[in-house]
């Protein structure tokens, strides 16, 4: 399958004349040869772009299209980053999540990323995506422990509250996701004082269609408790362009700001 996906690159013209070979910072020759091995010679310039900011740890958001080359782009400098770990790692520490959100995904993500992670002496991957036993997944995963997990965000959810994993994303409150039980007659109003006690977080809200973020995105800013605090409609039926430009705008702002996003 990666030899197909690199020979597919190459008939579309999607490569540069930056071998992975000759990348800075360099590749260990293990990955080098892993990538050879798949058919990967040349980065597509996605690849190029990507890989050297993320092995200088710096954080990066990549917006492609299929076979641009994005899944390479962040497994290449995962594994490269783990091949300078100085000890290999307890067989419960969880050193690497990959999230996608369909299944069909995770699975490509995980079966690609296989020979790379042959690559790491010592660690261990697991996929774990819904519809299969979650008694069965919980306790393959006590038992086994993993480094890398790769899957589906309800199942990784699941699996992060194992009190045998040792994941520093249990220690670390990255993102405070918060629910509420709304009375259908107090909805609008409860809403309004969530926002209005949160002021100075970045918050997204989440509703059923489209229509409804659109309609509130215009309505929350005409109340007066909440006139002039950025409200930004983030939605599928937009255009890309209008999507991505509300996207990369929220991310430099340090003021508060409100997010909304529907579920279709």
């Amino acid at each position: 399958m990666a030899a197909s996906m690199a020979a597919s690159a190459a008939q579309k013209g999607a490569l540069t004349d930056q071998r992975f070979s000759e990348l800075s910072p360099t590749l260990s020759p293990e990955v080098v040869e892993a990538l050879d091995r798949g058919g990967f010679q040349r980065c597509t310039p996605m690849q190029a772009a990507a890989i050297p900011h993320l092995l200088s740890h710096k954080n990066v958001i990549v917006d492609g299209a299929t076979s641009s080359g994005k899944t390479l782009a962040f497994i290449v400098p995962i594994v490269e980053i783990l091949h300078h770990r100085s000890s290999p790692p307890k067989s419960h520490e969880v050193l690497a999540l990959i999230i996608s959100p369909k299944r069909e995904l995770s699975s490509h993500i995980f079966n690609l990323a296989q020979p790379f992670f042959a690559t790491l002496n010592g660690v261990s991957s697991m996929f774990l995506v819904g519809g299969l036993d979650i008694k069965a997944e919980l306790k393959r995963v006590e038992e086994e422990g993993a480094n890398i997990l790769v899957g589906t965000p309800r199942k990784l959810f699941d699996i992060m509250h194992i009190d045998a994993l040792d994941c520093s994303l249990q220690n670390h409150n990255l993102v405070l996701v918060q629910y509420m039980i709304c009375e259908a007659s107090k909805k609008s109003s409860q809403l309004v004082d969530f926002l209005v006690q949160n002021s100075g977080k970045k918050i997204m809200v989440y509703f059923a269609t489209c229509a409804c973020v659109d309609y509130w995105a215009v309505v929350l800013p005409l109340i007066n408790s909440l006139k002039g605090s950025p409200i930004i409609a983030y939605h599928g039926k937009m255009k890309q362009v209008g999507r991505a430009k509300h996207f990369f705008h929220a991310f430099p702002v340090q003021k508060y700001e409100t997010h909304f996003d529907c579920l279709e």
